[in-house]
């Protein structure tokens, strides 16, 4: 899942759709991407 959904309502939305996956990244605000790159890039990699 990719978002910026609050943990709670992410992983519980995961469970509802097939093949989903959810990750959090610790101390990432709404710029994960620019925050923690190498985090992102990372989960981005794994689900791809």
């Amino acid at each position: 899942m990719w978002g910026m959904t609050p943990a709670k309502q992410g992983f519980k939305l995961c469970r509802t759709i097939s093949g989903a996956q959810s990750r959090v990244i610790p101390k990432a605000g709404h710029m994960m991407m620019i925050e923690h790159s190498g985090e992102t890039l990372t989960a981005l990699k794994g689900f791809l």
